[in-house]
């Protein structure tokens, strides 16, 4: 913050003039010296030079480094999880029946998807959502859409230290699922995710 140059406004041309104009009106000397001060106060805070300046120091403060926290300051709060809805959470190292419920290959509630006899297949979909609705037709196949993320579900983290999330499971047949997370925080500013999914199943066709 100390090496922001602080550059003086100034206005003397302007002052002068301003000193020209002010004799022209029947004040006393008290009213002339208050207009004069009044005035030049709000030149002062339009003029260009202030104005650069108090965008450099907002700079400087956005730029400067969080502060670090110890190891023994740091709860589960602090690993924190984003998305671009503006929604805020952390992660969620408890053991309860919503963690069951998203063992799958969605990872979330399928409560009203009913699944074709295979995993990472498409979904029939048995309910209907009246908050989110698309007003334009989508492009390309939807089926196998059920497996992208959208944008609003991309987490995005800042943790305190490395975090691996591990998730596998067996499916039909012969075959397993892998979903690996690991996102690190070199610096409270900077953080980088790596996320891959493994998938092979020999599945169970015969309903289809």
């Amino acid at each position: 913050m100390d090496t922001v140059t602080v550059k003086n406004d100034t206005l003397p041309e302007i002052k002068s003039e301003l000193t020209g104009f002010l004799e022209s009106f029947s004040l006393d000397h008290n009213s002339k010296l208050l207009m004069g001060k009044i005035i030049i106060s709000l030149l002062d805070t339009f003029s260009l030079e202030r104005t650069n300046y108090e965008k450099r120091l907002v700079r400087k403060r956005e730029i400067a480094q969080m502060p670090i926290k110890e190891m023994n300051e740091i709860t589960i709060e602090d690993y924190k999880i984003f998305y671009s809805d503006g929604r805020e959470t952390f992660l969620d190292t408890t053991l309860n029946i919503n963690k069951d419920y998203r063992f799958n290959y969605l990872r979330k509630d399928y409560f009203e998807l009913l699944p074709f006899p295979n995993t990472a297949e498409t979904y029939n979909k048995m309910g209907y959502d009246f908050q989110d609705q698309k007003l334009t037709p989508q492009i390309g196949a939807r089926a196998k859409h059920f497996g992208y993320q959208e944008e609003e579900e991309i987490p995005y983290f800042e943790v305190p230290s490395p975090v691996t999330e591990l998730f596998f499971k067996t499916v039909f047949e012969q075959g397993q699922m892998v979903d690996v997370l690991i996102t690190v925080n070199p610096s409270p500013r900077f953080n980088f995710t790596v996320a891959h999914k493994a998938y092979r199943s020999l599945g169970n066709y015969i309903n289809t």
